[in-house]
């Protein structure tokens, strides 16, 4: 994994340069780095998400942990913790990360503290604990004007999740499932409100996975986590996964925010 990671081409210095350009338009882009946490188990590696509690914006999706920067604190964190203190500096990923243009480790290193420290403060999964595999190229969530930047981990030791009020609950998703294709479909959303207006439609059908709980109950990963794991597959795996089939599930597109 951590080969076909060092290989892909990142689009960082790009995204950073059209972040630039609209700045001095007046038009604003918010960026964030999140962390595609993995862990080994009985079965194989897994990806552990978070399912957002009803204390924050958009309750109920599943995402990675992350949020936006801190830049005084994060980027301490890059140029000192990271490079000096923390085992991951000894790792494959890291060792890569460093061949890439310098620029673009500057970005890598900065929003893998990002990245880092949200999980702690998400999950009290502390840094020590995370081997660094490499990153991802960035998402772009155009309707939000947000980029986000994906950098990919892997616990190193069993740990004990203690979540934060912005989680309701984690989610388990193994690796083994996302070959199933029975397991892909389409979420279907009803627009109400600003996201009505926004989109120009009642409906989006969007490419989904549903996530089965050990305790029966189900979970849809949609949008930017989804995509974002998508490309990991692709990446890594050369897995194009559908992006079509059956309706999986119906809701409607947070209705307490219209």
């Amino acid at each position: 994994m951590t080969d076909a990671l060092a290989g892909a081409p990142l689009d960082y210095e790009e995204e950073k340069a059209f972040v630039g350009s609209q700045k001095k338009k007046g038009i604003s882009w918010q960026e964030a780095g999140v962390l595609v946490l993995m862990a080994e188990g009985k079965n194989g590696l897994s990806f552990i998400l978070n399912k957002r509690s009803q204390e924050v914006s958009q309750p109920g999706d599943l995402c990675f942990p992350g949020g936006h920067p801190l830049p005084i604190a994060d980027r301490f964190m890059a140029n000192w913790i990271i490079p000096y203190v923390l085992p991951m500096r000894k790792s494959q990923g890291y060792a890569a990360a460093r061949q890439r243009r310098p620029k673009t480790f500057e970005t890598i290193s900065f929003y893998l503290a990002n990245a880092l420290r949200e999980c702690w403060e998400e999950m009290r999964v502390g840094p020590r604990k995370i081997d660094f595999l490499g990153a991802l190229p960035c998402y772009r969530l155009v309707g939000r004007r947000k980029i986000v930047y994906p950098m990919v981990g892997r616990l190193t030791k069993p740990v004990k999740f203690k979540i934060s009020y912005e989680i309701e609950k984690n989610v388990c998703l193994p690796l083994e499932d996302l070959w199933d294709p029975d397991n892909y479909g389409l979420y279907s959303l009803k627009l109400t409100g600003k996201y009505r207006e926004l989109a120009g439609t009642d409906v989006w059908n969007l490419p989904c996975f549903a996530v089965a709980g050990k305790d029966g109950s189900r979970d849809i990963l949609w949008g930017a986590t989804f995509m974002i794991l998508m490309n990991l597959l692709k990446t890594v795996f050369g897995f194009t996964p559908p992006m079509d089939g059956p309706v999986r599930a119906k809701a409607d597109l947070y209705p307490a925010a219209t």
